[in-house]
């Protein structure tokens, strides 16, 4: 038995220091570094200009892509994943404190409307002149910046705390990848790049059968022969 145990764990240590599981897990910290994480956004430290991005695996894979980073579908899935875990760590530890920047406030405006803007009015002002709104509505605030370049009202930090989580679902990747497959040739079954393209596209149309069946019906559609269209002839008399 204990040769057996030995044996398993000697080839789980193998598994994880395979040349490909280390390449993997380099890309995967690589990507991760690139961002400083707040529960209200997160920033990129490449970027000459603080940039707020969203916890969403759209904005996490235009930016991966944008420093030529490993943009993969299922690489962004884990990203947003351990974020928004850390969003929910954030929530329970009931404290922005550790995400402040600085111990400083600034200075913002609040519009009627909810928006926020930070430091100067004119953006304010722009908002109400486009938007309808009241200018003489804006109220001056203090702000807070957190560590990814966001500023945040005092009014903004206790509502995070004590709405309810709002976590986006996922789409299941993995599923969209075996509906797929079939319907893929050989040389691109391998190849991820189409699945996270397709995926909001299975998933509108309701699922892998009802997926199947449209593209079979429109293949149908599309190599049948036209109809023949049939004009009335008039007899000139």
């Amino acid at each position: 038995m204990i040769a057996i145990l030995t044996f398993k764990q000697r080839s789980k240590q193998t598994t994880r220091n395979h040349p490909l599981m280390l390449a993997s897990k380099r890309k995967k910290d690589e990507s991760q570094a690139l961002f400083t994480f707040s529960p209200f956004g997160l920033s990129c430290r490449r970027c000459e200009n603080n940039v707020s991005i969203q916890i969403d695996a759209r904005s996490i894979q235009i930016h991966l892509k944008k420093h030529g980073l490993d943009s993969r579908a299922f690489l962004v899935r884990t990203l947003v994943d351990g974020f928004m875990s850390q969003v929910l760590k954030a929530k329970a530890s009931g404290s922005i404190e550790p995400y402040k920047s600085d111990n400083n406030t600034y200075t913002g405006f609040a519009c009627i409307c909810g928006r926020v803007f930070q430091l100067r009015k004119d953006s304010a002002l722009r908002h109400c002149k486009k938007t309808g709104c009241d200018p003489s509505q804006l109220k001056e605030i203090e702000l807070i910046k957190l560590c990814c370049g966001q500023y945040v009202s005092q009014i903004q930090v206790p509502s995070f705390f004590n709405d309810a989580p709002r976590v986006t679902k996922q789409f299941d990747y993995c599923q969209t990848r075996a509906i797929l497959l079939p319907f893929l040739p050989k040389r691109e079954k391998y190849d991820h790049t189409y699945t996270h393209m397709y995926t909001p596209l299975i998933t509108g149309c309701g699922g892998g059968t009802q997926f199947s069946t449209k593209i079979k019906d429109d293949f149908a559609l599309i190599h049948s022969p036209p109809k023949a269209k049939l004009f009335k002839i008039d007899k000139i008399s």
